[in-house]
């Protein structure tokens, strides 16, 4: 089953390689959303069932669908990163952690479950997160830990959320300079980006 706002694709590559899923498409498919009425708009500390992140270099969003967190990734820079469920943290406003345990991708028939994945550069990639979400259905942060870096979603509201997907669909993955589409869709930089803290 698609849920509403995942990202579908329409040419995905999928090998798996010691346990792990590996996706790439050169096309990506664009998040589905009813149009909204205004700017994405960040929320505060109240928490939201959506959270985004959006620079010139990645895209994450994550949103609450009928308890199941979905997290796609779009990115429009080259390499390749291994994620781990550990790698993705949820809090509520509790300021207790989500346990994520696999990730569940869908592949037309029945969902895969696979314990890591890999991130490719200049693909796109929407995944279900499974573990225990009870009591997360309006995270009040949602960070994930990539490479050497820790991306801090900024919580939007659900209106800011569709608006945001609606010009998303409008880019031009395969555009020489990304930037570009980002000025003229007046796609603003939210959430913040730091180095991951060392163990």
């Amino acid at each position: 089953m698609l849920l509403m706002r995942r990202l579908i694709p329409f040419a995905l590559a999928l090998c798996l390689t010691s346990g792990s899923l590996l996706a790439q498409s050169s096309k990506p498919s664009l998040i589905k959303g009813s149009a909204g009425d205004r700017q994405a708009s960040q929320i505060g500390d109240k928490g939201s069932s959506h959270h985004v992140f959006v620079s010139e270099d990645v895209i994450w969003t994550f949103e609450m669908v009928d308890g199941t967190p979905v997290l796609n990734i779009i990115t429009f820079m080259e390499g390749e990163w291994p994620l781990d469920p550990r790698q993705v943290r949820i809090y509520n406003e509790e300021g207790k952690r989500a346990r994520v345990r696999r990730f569940s991708f869908e592949t037309g028939g029945t969902p895969m479950e696979m314990p890591t994945m890999k991130v490719i550069g200049d693909s796109f990639i929407g995944v279900d997160l499974v573990g225990s979400f009870k009591r997360f259905s309006k995270p009040v942060r949602v960070a994930i830990d990539l490479d050497k870096y820790r991306y801090e979603l900024a919580p939007i509201d659900p209106l800011g959320f569709d608006t945001l997907a609606q010009k998303i669909n409008q880019i031009n993955y395969e555009s020489p300079d990304i930037s570009q589409d980002f000025e003229v869709l007046k796609i603003e930089p939210l959430g913040k980006r730091t180095m991951k803290p060392s163990r």
